[in-house]
């Protein structure tokens, strides 16, 4: 008969904490989009990661909280990708 592995904390639990962490994420990523369209701004997904949202909020005249709000946003994304 072979070993049997056991996972550190369970499968269960990894597989809760990684959902959570996605959820995390695109709580984040859906934050971003609010604040810019907020201001007027469309910013396809997939530019989250480029910089692209913090020039936006930049260019936009996004009030000085709302450009904190994306800039925290977008660390969480890039912590979590």
């Amino acid at each position: 008969m072979g070993a049997v592995v056991l996972w550190p904390g369970g499968l269960r639990e990894r597989l809760n904490r990684r959902a959570h962490l996605i959820r995390m994420r695109t709580t984040a990523k859906n934050r971003v989009l609010g604040a810019l369209s907020h201001g007027g701004l469309r910013i396809p997904v997939q530019t989250l990661g480029t910089g692209e949202a913090m020039g936006s909020s930049s260019s936009a005249a996004c009030p000085p909280d709302r450009r904190r709000s994306i800039a925290e946003a977008l660390a969480v994304i890039d912590i979590l990708a």
